[in-house]
Formats: structure tokens, C-alpha cells, sequence
């Protein structure tokens, strides 16, 4: 039985079981005689519609999958191997079956062991994890050093618009670190300590119960409300030896000429370059200005702004937008 099979007979056992609490029509089902149960034991669940057998008894058996903690596996082993002591050097004080005993306890708890170890890495993807951490550290190093050697040369720079070249290199390389410790705060996600030790499975006996049919209320017809009749206004009639007057014609509006638009180009990606204007979101607040000049920093598109405040910073291509 697939998994899918497993968890579907689960949301039936326990949306059937929350439907007979509620209302008491749906506790019997439609040719049986007696209440449906639902017997919750600590291995299995069981389905039945109240009789011993037949179709109108047990419908289906549930087996619980079995389940571990790992963690705590691991520090059972591992407080074991710490305070082992082998009975077979004492044979004079344990018996044969209680060396056997510790024996045959450890050979299952070392296999165990073993057994788990790779499926609980791949549940929680511990080496995708180790590995993004290395990278991180090391891209880290070198980009700490890059920062190192150009405040040496800031410190020592006396042409101003260099130096501030160099302050914008700078700055730069501090935003790709960001962005680094960012992604690797997004992959930390929460460890999974349960593994399965034993999958779950369904037995199905009877499969034929069905509900009480639901009785159809008639529809209530509401009566038709009477509208009042409108009292059409009296048109006065023209006095005797009055000439009657003459209704101005009522001039027809032209009808305008509608052109066809032409569809709009599907639009195209933005792309970037010297003198657009663009916008970005900073602390929660919207921000615009100038590209100044796209520069490559470790194989990433930097794009140098001029702020609309006059202000002269980097921002990563992948975080700005052009100003509509």
C-alpha cells in the first residue's frame, strides 16, 4: 500500500469519527442496524460499523507506522558505550543469559545505529548544509581580505576621487557579505528528529458502508410582493385659440469613429545601464536614483546610485527596479 493510501484511510477514520460527534444522523450507515465505532488502540486504529462481521462489521484495520528519535537514540547508544562493562569478564557474577542479554542489546543498538544515520542526513539535508556553511566561510576569508587591502589603500590615498572609488569597492564587497549570511540564515530551517522506524498499513475487510441519505427539504415559495402601480402624470390639454408650439428637433450625436489599438509588446526584461532611473526598497521605506555605473564583483552585476538625496551608494542588480 502506497503512502498516499495510508494517510487517506487516516483522514477518513478521524473526519468520519469528528462527523458522528457532531451530528447524530451520521452514526449509523444506511442498512445497518447499529452505531459505528471507532476503537483507537495504541498500534492501530479499527473502522467498523457496529456489528462483529459481515459488511455491516469491521471495515478497515489502520497499523501505525512506528516512529524514532533520533537524537535521543543516539544519546541512549552513546551513554551505553559509556558506561559498558563487559559481563563476560565477570562470569563468576552474571549468568550466561544476562551476558547473552548485553551482548545481543548492544549488536542491535550499534546496527541501529547504522541503519539511521544516512536516512536522518537526508531528511534534514545535512550535507547540502555542510556544504553551503564551507562555502560561506571561505568566501567570507576572501572577501575580508579584499576589504583589508583597500582600506590600506584609502588610508594612504590623498586624490580625493579615488579614494572615494575605493570607499564604493568597499562598501560593495560589505553587501555581498550581507547577501551570504542572508541565504545561509534562509537555509537554516528546523531539524526533524523523527525517523521512521516502521511504515504504516491499511486492511481493508468491507469497503460498502454508506451513509443515512440526506432527506431533501422542500423549498419554501416566498409570495410574489404586488408593485404599485405608477400614476402616469395627466397631460394637459391646450387651451382654445393658443398656437400650439413647436418641439425643437433633437440633433443626433455623430457617431465617433473608434480606432483599433494595436496591442502592446509583451514587455521585455529590464536592462540596466548608465542614467536610468530606478527604485529600491531600504528599511521598509521606498527609495530612487541614478545609476551612476554597473561594475562585476565576484560574479555578481553592482550598480553604483546617486540617491535622490545626493547620497552615493551600491546596490546588487537583483535588488533594484527602473522607476515606472
Amino acid at each position: 500500500m502506497s503512502e498516499k493510501d495510508y494517510y487517506e484511510s487516516l483522514r477518513t477514520f478521524y473526519e468520519d469519527r469528528l462527523r458522528t460527534q457532531l451530528k447524530d444522523k451520521f452514526s449509523i450507515c444506511e442498512n445497518c442496524s447499529e452505531r459505528r465505532q471507532f476503537i483507537d488502540k495504541p498500534d492501530k486504529l479499527i473502522y467498523t460499523c457496529g456489528s462483529k462481521s459481515g459488511k455491516c462489521g469491521p471495515q478497515m484495520t489502520i497499523h501505525l507506522a512506528r516512529y524514532m528519535n533520533y537524537p535521543e537514540m543516539k544519546a541512549e547508544i552513546s551513554n551505553l558505550s559509556n558506561n559498558y562493562i563487559d559481563k563476560s569478564l565477570l562470569k563468576e557474577v552474571f549468568t550466561l543469559a544476562e551476558i547473552k542479554e548485553q551482548t545481543e542489546l548492544i549488536r542491535e543498538s550499534i546496527s541501529l545505529w547504522n541503519k539511521s544515520r544516512k536516512p536522518f542526513s537526508q531528511q534534514n539535508q545535512l550535507k547540502e548544509r555542510e556544504t553551503l556553511i564551507k562555502q560561506t566561510h571561505t568566501r567570507r576569508i576572501q572577501l575580508k581580505k579584499e576589504q583589508n587591502l583597500l582600506m590600506t589603500k584609502i588610508g594612504v590615498e590623498d586624490d580625493d576621487d579615488k579614494k572615494q572609488n575605493l570607499i564604493k569597492e568597499y562598501i560593495q564587497l560589505n553587501q555581498l557579505l550581507k547577501e551570504d549570511y542572508e541565504l545561509l540564515l534562509r537555509s537554516n530551517k528546523i531539524i526533524n528528529p523523527f525517523l521512521i522506524v516502521e511504515d504504516g498499513s491499511v486492511t481493508k475487510q468491507a469497503s460498502e458502508y454508506k451513509e443515512l441519505p440526506k432527506k431533501k427539504e422542500p423549498k419554501k415559495k416566498e409570495p410574489k410582493k404586488k408593485e404599485p402601480k405608477k400614476k402616469e402624470p395627466k397631460k394637459k390639454e391646450p387651451k382654445k385659440n393658443e398656437p400650439k408650439k413647436k418641439e425643437p428637433k433633437k440633433k443626433e450625436p455623430k457617431k465617433e469613429e473608434v480606432e483599433e489599438e494595436e496591442p502592446e509588446p509583451s514587455p521585455e526584461e529590464p536592462k540596466f545601464k548608465q542614467g536610468d532611473q530606478v527604485e529600491w526598497t531600504e528599511r521598509g521605506k521606498q527609495e530612487t536614483g541614478t545609476i551612476d555605473k554597473i561594475v562585476t564583483k565576484a560574479g555578481k552585476e553592482i550598480a553604483e546610485i546617486r540617491t535622490s538625496d545626493g547620497k552615493d551608494i551600491t546596490r546588487s542588480i537583483s535588488h533594484i527596479k527602473i522607476l515606472e
